[in-house]
């Protein structure tokens, strides 16, 4: 099977470059403010529309779990309350694939795979609103130091989401952030010196 070649004028989040013209996926740490809502309910913040396309909703379907050996591989699947309008969601069923993977109990990725790729990006957006867990939080076996940083999930996490938040801060922002989520003077260190 040959791969599929690119659309032309395609949204960058299109899967059509592996076969699949229709549908779109987005990828995104879920952020403070959203953190303990998806660990108790597991909820996103979603935009208030249909999430197959774009029509006032009207009912919020659940994602369920898929069967087969992806069950346990990814520690709980699922996602609550995905808005529908009346003509998607005739048959029950959800309108998007979702797989969360929670690295530690303040890193959870999240990916979602739908037909609008417009509702996506609002999705990751709206789920992208607050504050980063800081890096002692979020691997807090990892000091300021540790090699862990340039190896496996914390480099992902720190290349992908922190990096990207940090530098867009300014000096005054980076302040109050280290003053609201305590840093050590490790940390404040570290994070002065790799500017």
């Amino acid at each position: 099977m040959q791969p599929s070649p690119s659309v032309e004028g395609a949204p960058s989040n299109s899967l059509a470059r592996i076969g699949y013209p229709l549908l779109y996926q987005v990828s995104f740490f879920i952020r403070i403010d959203g953190l303990e809502r998806w660990r108790t309910s597991r909820r996103l913040n979603f935009p208030d529309r249909c999430c197959a396309c774009s029509q006032p909703s009207v009912t919020e379907l659940d994602c369920k779990r898929s069967a087969g050996l992806r069950r346990w591989i990814t520690s709980r699947a699922g996602l609550r309350a995905v808005p529908h309008c009346a003509f998607h969601a005739r048959d029950g069923q959800c309108k998007l694939l979702v797989e969360s993977v929670d690295w530690t109990p303040a890193v959870v990725r999240v990916s979602l795979v739908g037909l609008d790729a417009g509702f996506l990006e609002d999705t990751r957006a709206l789920n992208q609103e607050s504050d980063v867990p800081p890096p002692w939080v979020a691997f807090g076996q990892a000091d300021a130091f540790s090699s862990n940083w340039r190896q496996g999930n914390n480099e992902y996490w720190w290349r992908n989401e922190w990096l990207p938040f940090w530098h867009g801060m300014s000096a005054e922002k980076r302040q109050r952030y280290l003053e609201r989520h305590a840093a050590s003077d490790e940390w404040t260190e570290y994070l002065a010196k790799s500017e």
